[in-house]
């Protein structure tokens, strides 16, 4: 088994290996397609969001580890679904400042909707959701499961 390993990777040229992970995108394993509150959203996080999101709310395996183990609050749930809802430029100008050490949670601008729906219905049907976004981050999702309805958890 070792032997034909060695054999496959001694056929691999550097260059190959650059051009099959350039060819993968990552983005599309980060994006969860959510219909909340009746409306449709994308929320996103991705592995270079992270050190920013830890900066300002702390350990995200620990919000991850929070959210499935249900010790969660609803303080967790509105900041992964805040973050996750910022358009890209707005994350990348956090994950930004957080390489200077400046990444606040004050930062977050979160786009109204969402702010709506945590405060009008019951959040713990967003529970899902937030462990979603989460995971997607740290270990990606497959795009058949990157999908959630609060239409589908009453």
């Amino acid at each position: 088994m070792t032997k034909a390993i060695d054999s496959h990777a001694r056929r691999l040229r550097p260059s190959d290996t650059a051009e099959a992970s350039a060819a993968i995108d990552r983005s599309g394993m980060t994006r969860i397609r959510a219909r909340i509150g009746g409306r449709d959203m994308t929320f996103q996080m991705t592995p270079d969001d992270l050190p920013a999101f830890e900066q300002m709310h702390g350990s995200a395996f620990g919000f991850y580890t929070r959210l499935v183990e249900g010790l969660w609050t609803v303080a967790d749930l509105s900041a992964v679904l805040n973050f996750a809802s910022m358009t890209e430029a707005t994350r990348a100008i956090i994950s930004k400042s957080a390489r200077f050490g400046v990444a606040v949670a004050s930062m977050t601008r979160a786009d109204p909707h969402v702010r709506w729906v945590l405060s009008t219905h019951p959040v713990a049907r967003y529970c899902p959701l937030a462990s979603m976004i989460l995971a997607s981050a740290m270990f990606g999702i497959s795009e058949g499961a990157a999908h959630f309805s609060d239409e589908e958890v009453k």
